[in-house]
């Protein structure tokens, strides 16, 4: 499908999310951030990192009722990692890019996109060996 990320995504991946977001109160904190399930983190199966490293941003809308464009870029795996280990999530809907706001929780959001900004940092073969991107034969 034209406009769809078709590659699953892979840790050292670099995203861009470009968005417009409107508030109905002043001064409201926007957030974007990741929520990642994965079977053997134990009893919470879709717990946080404890480094932060799930938020993506954090902006300031100060105006109600203006809408604000908010662009950030987040690079895929230490959000993945728990207890010193990457844990790739296994299903797509077992990645999640979320969104709020502190208080009311109100918000509007129109133009959103996500992108690959750039290759995959690893390149697997069909038996699961990985390969660094940049001494994959053809690359730079």
């Amino acid at each position: 499908v034209p406009g769809r990320i078709t590659q699953a995504i892979q840790p050292g991946d670099t995203m861009r999310i470009s968005l417009m977001v409107q508030t109905p109160l002043d001064n409201q904190y926007f957030e974007m951030y990741t929520r990642h399930y994965h079977a053997d983190k134990g009893e919470k199966k879709w717990d946080l990192p404890a480094d932060d490293s799930h938020y993506i941003s954090r902006t300031l809308i100060e105006r109600k009722d203006t809408w604000t464009r908010v662009e950030a870029v987040h690079v895929i795996g230490d959000d993945w990692t728990f207890r010193g280990e990457v844990m790739e999530p296994a299903g797509c809907n077992h990645f999640h890019l979320r969104f709020r706001v502190q208080g009311t929780g109100a918000f509007y959001l129109d133009d959103v996109s996500v992108s690959r900004t750039g290759p995959p940092a690893i390149l697997r073969d069909a038996g699961g060996n990985g390969t660094d991107a940049a001494a994959a034969p053809g690359a730079g």
